[in-house]
């Protein structure tokens, strides 16, 4: 008997199971017969039809499906491949599980299970051998371990596609897991520890409830299944099948594709609190997808049912971060010709999500504040308060500590926001998730668009391994529907077509300051004048975005600048104008 790597199955097994497992374990008596599935197995050429219990059957050349899987993989790289190939076996899988138990209605839970196994020998994929199987269907427990003999697919994996690293088995656990799941009703996980592509003896899989593996996060992504849901309940979780949704559907969250290890720390984080009512900070540069990250939260949380309401905290000016964050009431002053609920009210229940939350004024901040604390608000023009039920998830660029200490942010908010802090990473910092990121915004853009292309020219893709992404990945998205517009139809689009067009560099700091130092009455204040006033024309006359670009709050901003413009008044001690 193979050691449970686990550790935690002893002693969970019912004790009618118990028996017969311990009796499979030592002398591995014969299994269920397979007649009864040949005997349903039906074959009528006239028709074209194969069927095997009422389901039609397709029979292949092993050497086409071989070749199917080279082109995937050369089309949309080893990783989208897989996780398409993969979630094929998983649907695959979760059908024969209904067909298992109509065959074997009456069987022992062992029997029964043991039809899916039979299925993949009868249909050429595999012969299974048992080493090793737990179950019991009343409180969800299952283990499994398994040798695959001659597999199809480690045989492709040794033929045309040797660039692929690691277990090559691909459709066969995902075939395990989705049967496996739907026969337990609950999550369980196959992963294939072994393979004879890699230089293994044999394939070797083991499978177990998807809490009890250790950073499981991948294992859903390649199956297609949201992470983070409560696996200890009875139930089927939402199949997510990212590579053939719809743009803009809302189940696909383009900041979640990806397997660097970057990424995965920050979704396995955030799985982790999703479940906890807890206000949490997003913290990133522009363009990780960090509203992205918060709807995904939300989905996740027991709010997902619940309304998600986004706020970008820099496009609401002082006069009206008031009522819309907290609503008017009718009458409160010009204009309001009714009563409003603010934003707070409107996330009753559900998620609201304050996006470049450090571009608050200072009085913003108190408000915003004094309402975290009570969770009340009170809508402008009403003396009464209301009582709210919304988790608060804030985001900001940078390091927000960091403002805090310089006094351009409070504390007392900053410890009320960051209870759970989550640093998002940049694209750069991961670099494996590029190229399938690229495939997944081809994808979406040829959807969009309405017409389809020829993909990616070999080689394209390693231009952008070669670029910082400094607006990470909205650039990236960006990047390639413009290549994908600006490409022929017909053509692939070549990696000159996904270079960035060259932006202009600004002049370095240094030599700033040397055209500063080289002007007559130079100074401090004049050089501090001189750049706000720029950052206000760049950003239009918006004094928020100007703020943020220089990274202080808007109220800070419109003192310096109503200090710096006022007239410049005689300086009794010695006798000169000052600023």
């Amino acid at each position: 008997m193979m050691h449970d790597p686990t550790g935690v199955y002893g002693g969970v097994l019912a004790a009618s199971d118990r028996a017969e497992r311990a009796t499979r374990s030592a002398h591995a008596p014969p299994l269920p017969a397979i007649q009864d599935l040949l005997e349903r197995l039906q074959f009528a050429p006239d028709e074209a039809r194969i069927s095997l219990g009422g389901q039609r059957m397709l029979l292949l050349h092993a050497g086409a499906v071989q070749a199917l899987r080279g082109e995937l993989v050369g089309a949309l790289g080893a990783e989208r491949a897989r996780a398409t190939l993969t979630r094929m076996g998983y649907h695959a899988g979760t059908r024969d599980a209904t067909f298992a138990r109509q065959v074997r209605p009456a069987g022992s839970s062992v029997d029964t299970f043991w039809v899916g196994p039979q299925l993949h020998g009868i249909e050429g994929v595999v012969r299974v051998e048992l080493l090793r199987m737990e179950f019991d269907l009343e409180s969800g427990h299952h283990y499994g371990e398994f040798l695959w003999h001659d597999s199809i697919e480690d045989e492709y994996d040794a033929g045309s596609i040797a660039s692929v690293d690691g277990p090559a088995c691909w459709m066969q656990v995902g075939y395990a897991s989705g049967y496996t799941s739907a026969f337990m009703g609950r999550d369980i996980v196959y992963r294939e520890v072994e393979c004879r592509a890699t230089g293994s003896e044999h394939c070797r899989v083991i499978g177990q409830p998807v809490e009890m593996w250790h950073n499981a996060v991948e294992d859903l992504y390649y199956l297609g299944l949201t992470p983070g849901r409560s696996t200890g309940q009875r139930s089927r979780r939402q199949i997510v099948a990212r590579s053939a949704v719809a743009p803009g559907d809302a189940d696909v969250n383009t900041a979640l594709i990806g397997k660097d290890p970057a990424f995965i720390s920050a979704l396995q984080q955030l799985a982790q609190v999703a479940s906890k009512d807890v206000t949490v900070l997003l913290l990133g540069e522009t363009g990780v997808g960090k509203e992205c990250f918060a709807r995904e939260l939300h989905r996740l949380s027991g709010r997902g049912s619940g309304p998600f309401v986004a706020v970008n905290c820099a496009s609401l000016p002082d006069t009206l971060l008031e009522a819309e964050l907290f609503g008017v009431e009718k009458g409160a002053f010009t204009g309001a010709v009714a009563s409003r609920a603010g934003r707070f009210e409107r996330a009753d229940g559900g998620t609201l999500f304050l996006d470049e939350v450090t571009s608050l004024s200072e009085a913003g901040q108190a408000k915003l504040l004094r309402v975290l604390q009570d969770m009340e608000v009170e809508r402008l023009g009403s003396v009464r308060g209301r009582r709210v039920n919304a988790r608060v998830v804030a985001a900001c660029q940078g390091d927000l500590a960091e403002r805090v200490a310089d006094g351009r942010f409070r504390r007392d908010l900053y410890y009320r926001l960051a209870v759970v802090p989550l640093h998002i990473p940049a694209l750069r910092e991961r670099p494996q998730d590029i190229r399938e990121l690229a495939t997944y915004f081809l994808r979406r853009a040829e959807a969009r668009h309405g017409q389809r292309s020829a993909g990616f020219a070999r080689g394209a893709l390693e231009s952008l391994d070669r670029y910082g992404f400094p607006g990470n990945v909205r650039e990236l998205e960006n990047l390639v529907e413009r290549a994908f517009l600006l490409t022929p139809s017909g053509q692939p689009i070549s990696g000159a077509a996904l270079i960035t067009p060259a932006v202009p560099a600004a002049d370095s700091g240094v030599s700033l300051l040397r055209k500063f130092w080289s002007e007559d009455g130079f100074s401090l204040p004049k050089l501090e004048a001189q750049l706000l006033e720029a950052a206000v024309s760049e950003s239009g006359g918006n004094l928020c975005q100007a703020a943020r670009r220089l990274g202080i709050s808007r109220a800070q901003l419109a003192y310096r600048l109503e200090k710096y413009r006022r007239p410049a008044r005689p300086d009794k001690a010695v006798g000169r104008a000052t600023p």
